[in-house]
């Protein structure tokens, strides 16, 4: 049964890389059919765990080129996140990437300049109204320092209509979650990140997704269908079960973050290496063991 966009388990895609630092567009395509065979509803590129920040102009466009084709060999949607800083680009970009044939954009708002309420209105703005596809904001303040109210993306919703879904993942989440869907118009859907570390709250409080990583995403698919046909008591003994590896495999941050779940990728052969280009996270031994030790009963539920 088809979902509205954005909604369900959406995973972050990882850029995979070759020893060499080249991005290997082959372990992106066994990704994204690894992701598909697993019940995920779409796929998200360029997310923080995509490591955006360390792609080329070129290389973010053959990485759409190809996961595009993809994904539509395995009937999965998919989605590109638009990180430029300057309006003028993320216009650009937007619509660049829906000219190549994404199913939605997700936007994350300028915070290197730390934009007042005005500008950054307008930037989300003028993204929406360059494209027709669905475009969710990302709300990090987390990681971007940017905070905004949730009235100002209410207001959005109401001026330009295909700005209509967004991916909160504030401190705490639930409060804001509720603010915005009891103020919203009609239509608009939440999902969370983080993990999905407060994904329990927010479907509690009317989320319909999350975009966690890929690396046991099976694990989160069981979770939101246990929810969904009313076993919300099954739904807290798998979220229980994840919290610990969540909370491990960020506690040092999102490099952390990024190599163990290559790791976990790499094991399940969904990619071909756990690469990354420097600079990156090195391991810690006793942090290595204990990853090992949390992810084992995971990677037990997806085989």
């Amino acid at each position: 049964m088809s979902r509205p966009d954005f909604t369900g388990v959406i995973p972050a895609v990882v850029t995979p890389f070759t020893a060499d630092e080249a991005v290997d567009y082959e372990s992106l395509r066994t990704q994204l059919e690894g992701l598909a065979a697993g019940g995920c509803h779409g796929a998200m590129l360029f997310g923080f765990a995509g490591e955006f920040y360390k792609l080329t102009d070129d290389e973010r466009e053959e990485i759409v080129r190809v996961a595009v084709d993809a994904a539509s060999e395995v009937d999965l949607p998919l989605y590109a996140s638009v990180t430029d800083q300057a309006t003028s680009v993320a216009v650009d970009r937007a619509r660049r990437f829906e000219d190549l044939g994404v199913d939605g954009l997700m936007v994350l708002p300028p915070f290197v300049v730390d934009p007042g309420a005005d500008d950054l209105y307008a930037h989300i703005e003028r993204i929406g109204e360059a494209v027709s596809v669905p475009v969710m904001v990302q709300y990090a303040p987390d990681n971007t320092g940017v905070h905004v109210a949730p009235e100002t993306f209410v207001e959005l919703s109401e001026d330009v209509p295909n700005v209509n879904r967004y991916k909160i993942e504030c401190t705490p989440t639930g409060p804001y979650v509720t603010d915005l869907l009891e103020a919203a118009p009609e239509g608009i859907e939440v999902v969370v990140g983080n993990g999905g570390q407060r994904l329990i709250d927010a479907l509690d409080r009317g989320a319909t997704g999350v975009i966690p990583g890929g690396g046991v995403h099976e694990v989160y698919v069981e979770l939101l269908e246990r929810y969904e046909r009313g076993d919300r008591d099954g739904a807290r003994e798998l979220h229980a079960e994840l919290l610990p590896f969540l909370g491990h495999i960020g506690e040092a941050g999102l490099e952390s973050f990024i190599r163990y779940e290559k790791r976990v990728l790499a094991e399940r052969g969904l990619i071909d290496g756990t690469a990354s280009r420097a600079p990156a996270a090195e391991g810690d031994e006793r942090a290595d063991r204990l990853f090992e030790e949390l992810a084992e009963p995971l990677l037990e539920r997806c085989r």
